[in-house]
Order: structure tokens, then C-alpha cells, then sequence
């Protein structure tokens, strides 16, 4: 009878929602039948307890189900039980005999100020979605199983410092002892660690965040606000769209989503972090190979202007190879001289003869450098007697370009410059000659400083790759070519393209000189894809790369390149890059259309920048 009577109280409990059983009573709960509570049951001493006490019930006088027991007679009338005791359980201190608001061990260490713990306690509680059931005197605890925001980071101007719970997260770690973060609602979270994070942002640029604090108990990623404005970033929020900016250059992005500005990136671990990027130093010096080993002044006046993917240069490790190449004496004082536009002044002087002949047969060079601008122009002769044609060739070459005559030209008194034929040819064009007086270049200074810088960047270059003297051509060649695209003293840290043409330098193909490249080749369908060559810059008049087969011993221009500029970047005294080897790894890829040229065989190899 009392099993009949417990039945039919199940059905009735069923039937309050169209069926659907909007709670399931306790004895079953303990049974392990109810589909619809997820979480973890405590207080099932208890709940025993009250479950044997309605097996016991010899008149199955009802179960206990919604708060309240209800009992179903042999006929058709339910009747409230008028038994509802609570079992009291403390969960403090854990004794039965009273409930946790009136534990006296509680309130004395309230008292005290030495409630920590039971702080911390009602935190967590909180977090997790702790509900306490006093009617069943059992806990439900269910966890969200799907945080927010563990992926991702969020731009927080209220922050200190960068915060990170993860630890698999950091490149660079340090332990620290005793830190902590004080939290919102005073709070306190313990700061393990810090050290660096990478995270590839919305460009796809790997960028590192420096000093980021490592504290396990967080639930988000932060990004302060206030270390970027502090290290000079400008902030700019509109339209629920956040975007972090040095100079020109948009280093980070983010968009508003719900009251938080979620970063647009992602970060990278493991060993991506370290092979897919690089660190502010590598990157710095990697730039600092590209553009020919220039000075840290004129790198940070591109990166100031956000003309470099690089943050900050700061100090520069030592080189060893810009010792070698530009070691000097002390330099003597030089004369301003002021121009009002281009051509209005030209300074001109032959180098040479060289102790080794390149590899196209020359052992002089030409430059001509205008005085306004201070773009440079450089020819590679073969003979002293080759100097007047080209001067020919370049002036009716620049005075097409700009609509101006060249008006005054400044020189050494060499032969190639004083002979008839040339100071009659100056004399018909208009041409007013200045010489330096004999035994004194330092009157000539700026095309003497214009070889020297140039000689310095080709040793350093020269000396960085590990390339044969035969191969001073082509590196005083890109030397010219990076020169035109470095920032000037004289010309308010411009660099002289840019005010010779009105538009500022790319530096977006600029490669390291000497490094491996792979240029794609078709000789076959079984045949290679790639010939390994050695990058040597940038053919003129052409959108291509200037490559050397050492292989096949002849020149290359190349559309379709691949570049292994990793290999620069370590020590190149053990293993150094010859005209028969190569590094093996590959890190970029250059899409340039293939074809091939040598060396042009007349007598002026010439070059224009």
C-alpha cells in the first residue's frame, strides 16, 4: 500500500508543467534519476537520512518534492505534511547543531579582521554559482563551462600594469616573490612571475608585450592603457572601435564588445613564438643589416616616422663588422654650401684604380652627387678615359628629368676632369668649373665623404656576408642605393630621394646583401624548382632582384625569390656565406618574375639610383 501511494506521489509531482517534471524530488536527486540538476550534491549524509525516513514510514504518507511533502491517500484528497523540520548543518565549522549565520567560531574571526580565508571562500562561492538548498539540506554547485574572454585580451585602462593568468603563454619568464594585484573590490591576487607575451595582432605582425604579470587567479588577459600612453603611444577610441598607433603606424586594434574592448590578435605560443618572430633587439638589428649598417640616429628617425615595422630602436648592440668597416681618424671641418634647387651645384670625383677587379671587369667608380639634394649617382668604369662620356650621359640624363641645367661643377684637379675636351664641352654648356687647390681633397669634401661613406657601408656589408673582394662592384652599388634612402644631417633628417622626388622612400623590399635566395627556375618537370644564389640588390629600371648563381657563375634578376635572412643574423665567423654555399632554412618568400642578365660588356657599367 505505502509503495502504491509513493507511485502515485511521483506522477502527481510530474504533472505540474505540462508533464515536464520541473524539479525532481530529493530521493530520487540521491539516486542518481535526475536528468535536470548538473553539479555537485554535498550534505548527502543528510539527504540518507531523509530518504530512510520515508522508506520507514509505514503509511506512505507522502515524498518530499518542491519544498514541501506531499502525501496522497488511498482516496483523492492530498493533505500538506505538517512535519518540516531542517536538518541544521554548519558549513563553516561543519557541526550539525546550528546553521553557518549562527557559528560563533565564524563571528569571532570576523571580529578579529582575520577572515581571509572565509573572504576568499564567499569569492569563489560566488564565482562558481553556489546555490544552497536548506530545504533538502544538501549544496548544488555548477561551474560556467564557458568562460569568457580566456582567449582573448582586453584593453583596460583602469589596469597597471600587462596581467596574464596563463603561464604556457610567456616566451620570457621570471619568477617573483610577494607581489600582489589589488582588485576592484579589494581583493587581493598573488603576482607569481613576469616577463614577455607575444601576440600576433590584427596585421599580422608578431609584436612583444614586455613586463606582463603573471597572476594565476586572474580570469582575464589585460592590456594596460596606461603603460602604452607611457611609452608613448597614442590612444584613439571612436565608434567602438579602439586603435593604438606609434606615429603613422596602427600597432593595435581592437573593437567594443558588451562594455570591454577585446584586442583584435591572438596569441602566440610555444615554439611559434620563437621561430615565427623575433625579438625588439633581433628586430632592430636585422633592419640594421638591411639598410647597410646604418646609424642608430638615422633608424630611429625612420622609426619615428613609423616608416619601420620596428616599435623603438634604443641602443643598438655592438657590431663588430661597422667597427671594421668604418673605423676612422679624426675628421676634418667642411664648408656649408647653400643651393636654392637641384643641379645648381655638383660635386664630382673618380675612385680607383681598385686592387681587384669586379666581377664585371671594373676597377673605378664615378659619383656625382648634387648639392641641394644630396642624391648620389655612381658609374663603374673601366678606364680613366671613360670619365667625360658618362659626365655627358648623366647630364643630359637629369637635365630631361628636372627641365633645369646643371650650373656649377666642383672637382679635383685630375686628369680625367682637366682634360681639353672637357673644359671645352663646360665651357659651351655654361658650365662654371671649380678645383680643389693642389694636395688639398678636403676643398673637394663632399664627393671625398660621399666615397668614403660609400667604401664603409660596402666593407661592412662586404665583411657581414662573407663574400670575396671581387664582389666590392656590387656592394658599393646598393650602398649608392641605400644612401639616396638614408636620412641627411643637411637636409633636416630627409632622406635625398625624397627631395629630389617629393615622395618618401619604401623600404618594404629591402633585403639583406650576401643572404641566401632562392630563385625559382623551370628546366624540367624532374628538375629543381629553385637555384640557390646570393642576393646582391636591386637591377636597375627593373622590378626585380639582382642575384649571383655560383653555380652557374653568371648574374640573375629574379621576380620569384625566396630569402633566408635568418641566417644573418648569427655570427658568420664559423659559418660564413661563399659564391659556392648557403644557408639551409627558409623564412620569407618574394614574388619576383624570373629572368636572367649578366654583366653589360662595354666600357661603363653604369648605375642610377
Amino acid at each position: 500500500m505505502g509503495g502504491e501511494e509513493a507511485s502515485a506521489a511521483i506522477r502527481d509531482a510530474t504533472e505540474d508543467v505540462g508533464g515536464i517534471p520541473t524539479r525532481t524530488p530529493p530521493a530520487l536527486a540521491a539516486a542518481g534519476h535526475d536528468p535536470l540538476l548538473k553539479g555537485n550534491l554535498v550534505g548527502k549524509e543528510q539527504l540518507d537520512n531523509r530518504t530512510d525516513s520515508i522508506k520507514s514510514d509505514e503509511q506512505g504518507s507522502g515524498l518530499l518534492a518542491r519544498g514541501r511533502e506531499q502525501a496522497k491517500s488511498s482516496g483523492t484528497n492530498r493533505s500538506r505534511s505538517k512535519s518540516r523540520r531542517k536538518s541544521k548543518f554548519c558549513t563553516f565549522c561543519k557541526k550539525k547543531s546550528h546553521f553557518r549565520k549562527d557559528c560563533w567560531q565564524l563571528q569571532k574571526k570576523e571580529k578579529d579582521g582575520q577572515d581571509n580565508d572565509a573572504g576568499k571562500q564567499k569569492l569563489e562561492t560566488a564565482d562558481a554559482g553556489v546555490a544552497e538548498q536548506e530545504t533538502y539540506d544538501f549544496m548544488l554547485v555548477t561551474e560556467d563551462s564557458k568562460p569568457k574572454y580566456k582567449e582573448q585580451w582586453i584593453l583596460d585602462s583602469g589596469c597597471s600594469y600587462h596581467m596574464c593568468p596563463n603561464r604556457d603563454w610567456f616566451t620570457t619568464y621570471t619568477p617573483v616573490a610577494g607581489g600582489v594585484v589589488l582588485m576592484g573590490n579589494n581583493a587581493t591576487c598573488s603576482v607569481v612571475g613576469s616577463g614577455t607575451v607575444r601576440v600576433r595582432m590584427h596585421d599580422g605582425v608578431i609584436r612583444t608585450l614586455s613586463n606582463v604579470r603573471h597572476v594565476p587567479d586572474l580570469r582575464k588577459n589585460l592590456i594596460s592603457l596606461g603603460v602604452l600612453d607611457a611609452h608613448g603611444y597614442k590612444i584613439a577610441i571612436e565608434s567602438g572601435v579602439i586603435r593604438i598607433s606609434c606615429g603613422a603606424l596602427v600597432v593595435m586594434k581592437g573593437t567594443k564588445t558588451g562594455s570591454l574592448y577585446v584586442l583584435h590578435g591572438s596569441t602566440v605560443t610555444g615554439s611559434a613564438a620563437i621561430s615565427s618572430s623575433l625579438s625588439e633587439s633581433d628586430s632592430a638589428k636585422l633592419w640594421h643589416m638591411r639598410l647597410g649598417h646604418m646609424s642608430e640616429n638615422s633608424m630611429s628617425a625612420l622609426s619615428n616616422r613609423g616608416l619601420l615595422p620596428v616599435q623603438s630602436i634604443g641602443k643598438l648592440d655592438f657590431c663588430e663588422h661597422c667597427v671594421f668597416g668604418k673605423q676612422k681618424r679624426v675628421s676634418f671641418n667642411t664648408a656649408v654650401h647653400q643651393t636654392k634647387g637641384t643641379l645648381d651645384y655638383i660635386h664630382s670625383d673618380l675612385w680607383g684604380p681598385a686592387q681587384v677587379t669586379s666581377k664585371g671587369g671594373c676597377i673605378y667608380f664615378l659619383t656625382l652627387i648634387d648639392d641641394f639634394s644630396r642624391k648620389v649617382w655612381i658609374y663603374f668604369l673601366k678606364n680613366k678615359s671613360d670619365v667625360f662620356d658618362t659626365f655627358k650621359q648623366w647630364k643630359t640624363q637629369v637635365e630631361k628629368q628636372t627641365g633645369k641645367p646643371v650650373k656649377r661643377l666642383r672637382t679635383d684637379n685630375g686628369l680625367e676632369f682637366c682634360g681639353s675636351d672637357f673644359n671645352e664641352f663646360c665651357l659651351k654648356e655654361g658650365i662654371i668649373r671649380h678645383r680643389t687647390v693642389v694636395g688639398t681633397p678636403q676643398q673637394n669634401g663632399v664627393a671625398e665623404r660621399m666615397n668614403r661613406t660609400l667604401l664603409e657601408k660596402a666593407r661592412c656589408m662586404l665583411s657581414n656576408a662573407g663574400l670575396g673582394k671581387d664582389f666590392w662592384a656590387e656592394a658599393v652599388n646598393l650602398a649608392c642605393y641605400l644612401v639616396n634612402r638614408s636620412p641627411h644631417r643637411a637636409l633636416g633628417s630627409k632622406t635625398p630621394h625624397e627631395v629630389w622626388s617629393g615622395n618618401p622612400s619604401d623600404y618594404s623590399h629591402l633585403r639583406v646583401f650576401g643572404c641566401p635566395a632562392y630563385a625559382h627556375v623551370k628546366e624540367g618537370k624532374l628538375e629543381p624548382r629553385a637555384k640557390k644564389c646570393i642576393f646582391l640588390g636591386y637591377q636597375s629600371g627593373v622590378k626585380g632582384y639582382r642575384l649571383y648563381c655560383p653555380e652557374a657563375r653568371k648574374f640573375m634578376i629574379s621576380r620569384d625569390v625566396t630569402f633566408d635572412e635568418s641566417a644573418m643574423l648569427h655570427s658568420r665567423k664559423e659559418s660564413s656565406v661563399s659564391t659556392d654555399t648557403g644557408n639551409e632554412s627558409v623564412s620569407e618568400k618574394v614574388e619576383f618574375e624570373l629572368g636572367s642578365a649578366s654583366k653589360p660588356k662595354g666600357t661603363t657599367c653604369r648605375s642610377e639610383h
